[in-house]
């Protein structure tokens, strides 16, 4: 945990900037205390949505403001990030999750993979994509990002780069520095998205061998160049989904990047049970050991599962 700085600036990470998407129609099933901002960015649930891209843009769950005094039930707090129940309700079937979801699946991914001395995986959060496709400067995302998302390493493997689109469409970019290859896994692929993403994960690229080239990581590159862009064409395996009009995008990313430690291209699953998935999303969160409201969840759990057990009898 501490490498990931248990302070405003990890949480800053988990609220979208103008140029990612925004979750898909989560539901306003709870207030929100408007006070309650996480990041730099506020929207406002208030304006009526008339069409999917409005309901995108008028919810965001780290921070919605309804002018209620009410202060809603967290199910997950992290220094101060803060995800109430109605965050957890875009898990729900119909729903698209959260990006804070991701991002919060990503950070449990990315503090197990820090346990292992020398880490050998990299994930970063949905920002970092946004940040490098924004073309910010080096230094700026290498003070962001590198201490606690890419710590310093002499066996890093794979590095684990999810992208989300405008349109809140996600795919994943795979570099298996260990072979000396990146693959490309979207299940919306399509020819008029192949030019547009294409560059974007060929600037990814270039910003990441700038951090492979500092001398801290440079062991890691003894058996291959550590300029990503010299490996050859960015591969798109066989046997990954195609859906042209698919909203369960961001389902697969969370399927895949849940395999952890066990990371490989020729093993990832390709069938996916969404509700499943959901389910275990949800649990898997509300149980990490950084959950500072996990014992009083899983109590209230216990309390409820006890009456309900009464009911039957």
């Amino acid at each position: 945990m501490s490498k990931l700085e248990c302070t405003t600036k990890v949480c800053e990470m988990f609220s979208p900037p103008e140029t990612c998407g925004i979750p898909l129609k989560i539901p306003k099933l709870e207030p929100i205390d408007s006070n309650h901002i996480v990041g730099e960015e506020q929207t406002d649930c208030r304006k009526p949505a008339t069409t999917q891209q409005n309901i995108q843009a008028n919810v965001n769950v780290s921070s919605v403001g309804v002018g209620s005094a009410f202060k809603p039930e967290m199910l997950f707090k992290f220094s101060t990030l803060e995800v109430p129940r109605a965050g957890f309700h875009s898990l729900s079937p119909v729903y698209m999750p959260n990006v804070d979801i991701m991002n919060i699946i990503l950070m449990s991914a990315s503090m197990r993979a820090c346990c292992v001395l020398p880490p050998r995986v990299w994930y970063t959060p949905s920002l970092f994509a946004d940040d490098v496709i924004a073309m910010r400067p080096f230094e700026v995302i290498r003070r962001k990002y590198m201490n606690r998302w890419m710590p310093a390493t002499s066996r890093l493997e794979h590095v684990l780069v999810p992208v989300c689109e405008k349109t809140y469409t996600w795919y994943l970019m795979v570099v298996d520095v260990k072979h000396g290859r990146v693959y490309y896994l979207d299940v919306t692929r399509a020819p008029e998205h192949k030019e547009r993403r294409g560059c974007n994960m060929r600037t990814i690229l270039l910003l990441l061998a700038q951090f492979f080239m500092l001398e801290s990581n440079m062991l890691s590159f003894s058996h291959v160049s550590a300029d990503p862009t010299t490996w050859g064409p960015i591969k798109y395996p066989d046997g990954v989904p195609s859906y042209q009009e698919c909203d369960d995008s961001c389902l697969w990313i969370l399927n895949w990047i849940q395999t952890e430690g066990k990371f490989k291209v020729s093993n990832l699953p390709w069938q996916m049970d969404p509700l499943k998935l959901r389910m275990k999303t949800a649990t898997k969160i509300v149980l990490l050991d950084c959950n500072e409201v996990k014992a009083t969840v899983a109590s209230k759990a216990d309390a409820v599962w006890r009456k309900v057990i009464r009911m039957k009898d």
